[in-house]
């Protein structure tokens, strides 16, 4: 399949890159970046790569992924940084396992990232002390931004690759919102219970 990049899309492409460097260069110099922290990341990373292989439940038109859970985690235990480095690093490596290095690598791996990113920065700004009702306006905020993005993102693809639709991009923004509000509401029921028990665990371990 033929790919058409115009100058335009050369432009998003470039500029959702340099983004990504000065998001990660701007986080990595506002945080005091630890061995532990980078191997929590690391950890999460991993975790990110195989949820996004075997971690969605599909019922119908409604998926709920729980390859988003590794990114939260990582933003509510740690802020903006960690968000951000595994939703970049978990996408950047389940884009190479699933199709390769592509042009539009670096549009597939930014969604996650930003997700990372905002839920960082939000609960950065709490203290890291998220009431219920926070918590709840930030996963399905930050969802919502992430599904908009990633559906703009969808559309770039089609016009590249040649395989755009009207009905295409308007029911797959519908059961994508669809989708994002769902899984939302899965993260919240789980997120907390685990981010509670790795916090208290993650201390006891440096207290040793």
């Amino acid at each position: 399949m033929s790919a058409t990049l115009t100058p335009a899309i050369w432009a998003i492409v470039g500029l959702t890159a340099l983004f990504l460097v000065l998001a990660v260069v701007l986080t990595a110099r506002s945080e005091r970046i630890t061995a532990h922290k980078i191997t929590v990341i690391a950890m999460l990373s991993a975790v990110y790569v195989v949820l996004n292989q075997v971690g969605t439940l599909r019922f119908g038109w409604i998926n709920i992924s729980s390859a988003p859970l590794p990114i939260v985690i990582a933003a509510l235990l740690y802020g903006p940084f960690a968000g951000l480095m595994v939703g970049l690093i978990g996408s950047f490596l389940g884009q190479l396992m699933t199709f390769g290095l592509m042009v539009t690598t670096v549009l597939w791996i930014a969604p996650p990232a930003l997700r990372g990113l905002l839920l960082g920065l939000w609960a950065k700004r709490r203290g890291y002390r998220l009431s219920f009702v926070e918590l709840c306006a930030a996963l399905v905020l930050t969802s919502l931004a992430v599904t908009v993005l990633n559906t703009y993102f969808i559309y770039l693809d089609s016009i590249i690759f040649g395989y755009y639709t009207e009905v295409l991009m308007a029911g797959k923004f519908a059961i994508r919102i669809l989708n994002s509000v769902v899984t939302s509401i899965a993260l919240l029921l789980v997120a907390p219970p685990v981010v509670t028990l790795l916090r208290n665990t993650l201390h006891e371990t440096q207290e040793k």
